[in-house]
């Protein structure tokens, strides 16, 4: 069965949210701006999105249809979640822009 191209996107945009999350973490990190609370948050989004990778795995092995929006869901939430932290930090301690 070849994979539903949704699954291949998924992929994508999770490893755009990772690479932003890391690159988020970077530039607030170097500018002072985190705290532990926030490292906290950023472990957890990152948790999050190995889960739905892992899920991703079992979907693009099984049947789409049955685990399509369970995982668009988790899609949903995880991408909350990241824009949350990130408007979080920024408004409380600035963007970490110089």
């Amino acid at each position: 069965m070849a994979e539903d191209p949704r699954i291949s996107q998924l992929h994508e945009r999770l490893q755009h949210l990772e690479s932003e999350l890391a690159a988020t973490r970077e530039r607030l990190g170097k500018a002072g701006t985190l705290q532990p609370h926030h490292h906290a948050q950023a472990d957890e989004i990152k948790t999050r999105a190995d889960a739905m990778r892992s899920k991703l795995d079992t979907a693009s092995q099984g049947d789409w249809s049955v685990m399509k929006h369970e995982v668009e869901a988790d899609w949903s939430a995880l991408m909350g979640s990241f824009d949350r932290w990130v408007s979080h930090v920024d408004k409380d301690y600035g963007s970490g822009k110089t």
